[in-house]
């Protein structure tokens, strides 16, 4: 399993500051093989090539996921959505993204509209310009019974028959949607090109996200039966981490190193150790600056390992920073104007 931490669990510190380009040497702290980009650019132009630049410096890769849709409610919708989706294919070859994972729709979905020539059409050039690139595209299993249904997603991507458009199963999503994953396994098998890793809660008012290991679903059985199909894509870590994404990250990896079937963590390089309470982490009384959370920007550039990339993530960063010092006022990628709170990594 080639495992890659998302971007989406570190929302709240990106949302305040934080560039993306940090995490990548989080990744290779947690021993993950990359990371799966989002929209959260400060300015895509540069931040793009300078994020390519440093993956290749720690030999990681990366996959793009952004909430671009291939229907809408109306015809001119819909072809104004594709062209969306076109402009975000651009910047997923400019990180060098091996899969870009987009959703169906946002709303209802009319069955209808994947007969219709010219949509069949516009479909298939985006396919052929995502393998032109060596792109993968992947539409993701939204959590609701409309665009969450694996026969209306297997009938979406079938008659296509590319290895270039592909599902993104996400192992959560399928609870609120009203499927056993198991089941939707089954159905998609041979269509899955990219598992986004997350749990669920079953509660009272509704499904939670959780962290692999945090919910009710039996990620150890999921992940087997995605390796009895024959899947050996990538697999992303993909959840809210909220105030604590470094701590679910690494019970996340102690959940998966320890499943009953092994395979988890085969192919991952390293683990970060992850303590014995970590399954049973209580989010309200973890805050960022708490011992468990240890780590950050200073702390990575402190550490003993690959100097060289050490180094190199300096001179980025501050090629970064004088950039936007130079160009703009009030956005400074690293916020070095308004400090926030330390980062856990």
């Amino acid at each position: 399993m080639r495992l890659l931490i998302s971007a989406v669990t570190w929302d709240q510190y990106l949302r305040s500051g934080m560039c993306q380009l940090e995490l990548v040497p989080v990744a290779d702290k947690y021993g993950c093989a990359g990371i799966e980009f989002r929209p959260y650019w400060r300015s895509s132009i540069e931040e793009l090539y300078e994020i390519k630049d440093f993956l290749a410096e720690y030999k990681l890769e990366c996959t793009y996921a952004a909430n671009d849709c291939l229907l809408a409610a109306t015809d001119e919708g819909t072809r104004q959505a594709l062209l969306t989706v076109e402009k975000s294919l651009a910047k997923a070859e400019r990180l060098g993204a091996k899969v870009f994972r987009l959703l169906l729709a946002v709303g209802p979905v009319e069955r209808a509209m994947f007969a219709a020539d010219w949509w069949r059409r516009a479909i298939g050039q985006l396919v052929d310009a995502a393998a032109a690139k060596g792109i993968v595209l992947a539409v993701e299993n939204a959590p609701n019974p409309t665009t969450g249904d694996a026969e209306l997603l297997r009938d979406l991507v079938a008659p296509f028959a590319s290895p270039w458009f592909k599902i993104t199963f996400d192992t959560g999503n399928w609870l609120p949607a009203g499927w056993d994953p198991l089941k939707a396994i089954e159905i998609l098998a041979g269509h899955i090109g990219y598992v986004h890793l997350k749990d669920m809660v079953n509660r009272p008012d509704g499904f939670v996200p959780a962290y692999p290991g945090g919910g009710d679903i039996d990620l150890a059985a999921v992940v087997d039966k995605l390796e009895q199909t024959g899947y050996t894509g990538l697999y992303a870590l993909e959840f809210p981490g909220g105030r604590s994404p470094a701590f679910k990250v690494k019970a996340s990896l102690r959940h998966l190193r320890n499943a009953p079937n092994k395979t988890a963590l085969t192919t991952v390089r390293a683990v970060f150790p992850v303590p014995e309470s970590a399954e049973h982490h209580d989010d309200s009384h973890h805050r960022v600056g708490h011992p468990a959370e240890k780590g950050g920007l200073h702390e990575i550039l402190r550490s003993p390992r690959r100097l060289h990339n050490r180094a190199a993530f300096i001179v980025v960063i501050a090629v970064h920073i004088l950039f936007h010092a130079a160009f703009t006022s009030d956005v400074i990628c690293c916020k070095i104007s308004t400090p926030h709170p330390r980062i856990p990594a």
